[in-house]
């Protein structure tokens, strides 16, 4: 897929996604601090910009994240995207 999606006539990035379902919780899903910290801390490092690295367990985080909060589209571009990056 050669254009991005948009969504309001701008391009909806990763961050755009991660930072939605970072911050979602599904099913009744209860975090606890740690974890909560955990992903407020992945946010805080990739907020900057895509010059950021990051590690193996924090691409698989974000996977799971909007795997279980995004639409099909989205997630497929995500990881499509992540796992371009760990190659």
């Amino acid at each position: 897929m050669d254009k991005p999606l948009e969504v309001g006539g701008k391009p909806y990035t990763v961050l755009d996604a991660a930072t939605a379902a970072l911050q979602t919780q599904v099913n009744n899903e209860v975090l606890d601090g740690v974890e909560k910290h955990k992903r407020y801390a992945l946010w805080s490092k990739i907020k900057g910009g895509s010059d950021r690295e990051i590690t193996v367990e924090e691409a698989a985080l974000i996977k799971k994240v909007v795997g279980q909060n995004a639409t099909p589209l989205v997630v497929g571009q995500v990881w499509d995207l992540l796992d371009k990056g760990s190659r």
